[in-house]
């Protein structure tokens, strides 16, 4: 009798469960209908996108969000809704406009429906039928790979899929993906006063408000305590993961200026402040507003015509030219680039041209060039650079490089000025423009700084790996001498791995200032290091998850001192298998240098470069002391 009632209890429990359980499904329907002034349609399958208004991957995927409802617009009802009370009406609809969206869209504010579907990062996709159970949740397709990373392909397409077969009546092969993207904040209840909220928003506030403020690096600001509220689910998430901020370099192996890393100690304060669920509620006087002590610039230079970015998930890689004339010869202390679209202008290399007698026009030629189309050498004739007579102008390298977040400073007063004649062009000879799915434009510029005083210390630059020094040659100057190419040789075959090294005597004593390391998709780690005649090791750089959207110019806090007869080495490993979430290939293909145009090499990214770029001085004495902050 006693196991007759406990069946029978368990019984009216599971009935009980499942009642519960398929009432609060149904109700996700009916939410839906009291938060939007018409109900919905009578179409049995229902598609739902959690969207922000800040979250880059959100505003990535507008543009295949439109194409899914305007092609089935006939068969599915589309719905956008917005999680959370952080929405105003004037911002969600000037996001609507601007990305032309034409499907229904409302606020979540008190999450009913977000936690109804356990919606939990933005973009995620829903589809749903008219008993409102979840038949697809998840991932929109697999551009994106990871948070920070996109493939160059999309060949999985789980949400369009799930839609095709639910119109036959047929349950999708795949039911769930995990979503990735910026995570959901569910927590906005007003709290009480925590003094962790002080430390933990100063602390965010020094390592991430240089990139995230209006109109800065980031999608989205971190200047005052609403800011960070907002986003600290997020935070925690980035932080914990390693993600945010971004450097890719080891901080326990070698250190440079601008760092942007957390200790464990800031990390813990963080942490706490977050998993303490206690909010702070500041005045107009104790909100942190982020300020910029900006110097006013002596020249701009801007783009002849705004760049069009078409709206197709591709990276873009060019070679522009920013021709200006000057009344007469000067000195320039620095020119710092200042992207126009910070939502996608991802990094730039740019030199200086300065022209004497031998160029008439500098204004001539194409102004912009597809790189992954020509050659170096073409891209030269089309810009129209050499001098009228076919000769080579003067060239200083690298006088302005740009990365999100990256610090665009100069060095310490006489070190680096460069020379200008009255007719100049800024070349960027590498303009990275980053995948983007919605039609955009940029209108990029520099800032030019001139110097009172000539140049007491002439910057050298050598490049070593690909496209760099010749095994068995010496550098310019003959302060380097390559010992030994790369090898083996950066030919990677499918489903492999390999580690390549390339190494370069030095033959004098020099100062090192900055490097910049450099592969393209394939690489996996980096590391360069120094020994020294007596047998010492001068650590340079340690990276060891790399990261081909995150590539630095790092600028040592003081000069490095490598002392003569000493050899460098750099050592880096590739990844040309699946387990690679950037592989450009699916299934992987050979991928190699491509240095076959004139000596000249590919800039696709779906080839390969080992590439080590060292910025230095001849040595004097107490260089070593010489602290490199500007």
């Amino acid at each position: 009798m006693k196991k007759i009632l406990f069946f029978l209890s368990l019984t009216i429990i599971i009935c009980y469960v499942s009642f519960e359980l398929l009432n609060s499904k149904q109700n996700i329907i009916e939410i839906i209908n009291s938060k939007i002034e018409t109900n919905s349609s009578n179409k049995s399958l229902k598609v739902l996108f959690a969207l922000d208004t800040e979250c880059p991957l959100s505003t990535q995927y507008i543009k295949k969000i439109n194409s899914l409802a305007e092609k089935y617009s006939d068969n599915f009802e589309f719905l956008i809704f917005f999680p959370g009370p952080y929405y105003s009406n004037e911002e969600v609809e000037k996001f609507i406009e601007k990305n032309n969206i034409k499907i229904k869209f409302l606020i979540d504010n008190d999450l009913m429906i977000t936690k109804s579907l356990k919606a939990s990062v933005v973009p995620e996709s829903f589809l749903i039928n008219i008993h409102s159970k979840i038949i697809y949740q998840g991932l929109i397709d697999n551009w994106v790979s990871e948070l920070g990373r996109t493939r160059q392909y999309t060949n999985k397409n789980y949400l369009e899929d799930a839609m095709k077969l639910s119109l036959k009546g047929v349950k999708p092969l795949i039911k769930k993906t995990k979503a990735i993207g910026c995570l959901i904040e569910k927590d906005f209840t007003k709290k009480t006063k925590s003094d962790s909220s002080v430390n933990a928003m100063e602390i965010i506030f020094e390592k991430c408000a240089s990139c995230h403020y209006n109109g800065g690096a980031a999608p989205f600001p971190l200047t005052s305590y609403e800011d960070i509220d907002k986003r600290k689910k997020m935070i925690y998430h980035v932080i914990s993961s390693n993600y945010m901020p971004p450097w890719p370099a080891d901080p326990n192996y070698s250190n440079f200026l601008g760092e942007k890393t957390l200790t464990k100690k800031e990390k813990k304060i963080i942490h706490n402040w977050i998993k303490n669920k206690k909010k702070l509620e500041y005045s107009e006087k104790e909100k942190i507003i982020f300020k910029s002590n900006k110097e006013k610039p002596d020249l701009v230079v801007k783009m002849e015509n705004e760049y069009k970015i078409k709206g197709n998930n591709k990276d873009k890689f060019l070679m522009m030219k920013f021709p200006f004339e000057l009344p007469y010869d000067t000195f320039i202390k620095s020119i710092k680039f200042i992207p126009g679209n910070n939502q996608i202008v991802h990094h730039v290399n740019a030199h200086l041209i300065s022209y004497n007698h031998k160029k008439k026009n500098i204004f001539n030629g194409d102004r912009i060039v597809d790189t992954e189309l020509f050659s170096d050498s073409i891209c030269f004739e089309k810009l129209d650079l050499f001098n009228d007579d076919r000769t080579v102008p003067n060239l200083s390298r690298s006088v302005s490089n740009y990365l999100p977040g990256s610090a665009q400073g100069s060095y310490p007063k006489g070190i680096g000025v460069i020379k200008a004649k009255r007719k100049n062009v800024i070349l960027v000879n590498d303009f990275h423009y980053g995948p983007s799915n919605i039609d955009t434009t940029d209108n990029s510029y520099f800032e030019i700084y001139f110097s009172d005083t000539p140049p007491k210390r002439n910057l050298e630059e050598i490049t070593l790996g690909t496209l760099g020094l010749k095994e068995n040659y010496y550098s310019h100057d003959t302060t380097f001498y390559c010992t030994q190419k790369i090898s083996p040789e950066l030919i990677v075959k499918p489903n492999e791995k390999i580690t390549c090294t390339t190494k370069a005597k030095i033959v004098k004593d020099i100062s090192i200032l900055t490097i910049n390391p450099h592969m393209h998709l394939l690489g996996k780690s980096f590391k360069s290091y120094v020994i020294t005649a007596e047998k010492d090791t001068i650590p340079l750089i340690k990276i060891d998850d790399w990261n081909f959207r995150w590539q630095y110019f790092y600028t040592f806090e003081k000069m490095i001192k490598i002392p003569k007869n000493s050899e460098i080495i750099i050592e880096a490993t590739f990844d040309n298998t699946n387990e690679n979430l950037d592989n450009p290939f699916d299934p992987p293909k050979l991928i190699t240098e491509k240095i076959d145009w004139n000596g000249k090499g590919s800039m696709k990214t779906s080839d390969e470069m080992m590439q080590f770029i060292i910025t230095y001085l001849p040595y004097k004495k107490n260089d070593e002391k010489i602290s490199l902050k500007p």
